[in-house]
């Protein structure tokens, strides 16, 4: 996650990720953990490539789906509820601008990350399975 300091400077921190999951559910769930670290009410661009997630938002369609029980209009329930009921609260009194992109001057740093984040997750997983192996023997 990046974002703007007020002295203009720009902050990167780390976050977590899951090695299993969707598209819509990561950007949820980073949008989520984003908006948890604002304090008060501000005025936020999100730069995402995600248009399903910023369209749902943008036009409301997130108040309709907690109006219908987080149902759709054909009366199904929404993909991902959790995470988008967890999200309503969060957006309440910010100004939210978004800019989607296809791409972005980030895309090639933040594939390099999310492919050491990938191989950390594989040699912790054969860690995890070498000690449980020498626990058994």
């Amino acid at each position: 996650m990046e974002f703007v300091l007020k002295n203009g400077n720009p902050e990167t921190r780390e976050d977590y990720g899951l090695e299993e999951a969707t598209g819509n559910q990561i950007v949820l769930l980073a949008l989520i953990e984003a908006l948890k670290r604002l304090t008060k009410p501000c005025s936020i661009t999100i730069y995402m490539n995600n248009r399903y997630v910023s369209e749902n938002i943008r036009f409301g369609r997130i108040y309709e789906w907690f109006a219908n029980g987080w149902r759709t209009a054909r009366n199904e329930q929404i993909a991902n509820m959790k995470e988008w009921q967890e999200l309503l609260p969060l957006i309440e009194g910010h100004e939210l601008i978004f800019s989607c992109a296809k791409d972005h001057s980030y895309k090639k740093v933040m594939q390099g990350e999310i492919k050491k984040i990938k191989n950390q997750g594989v040699a912790w997983k054969q860690q995890r399975l070498d000690q449980q192996e020498e626990n058994i023997t």
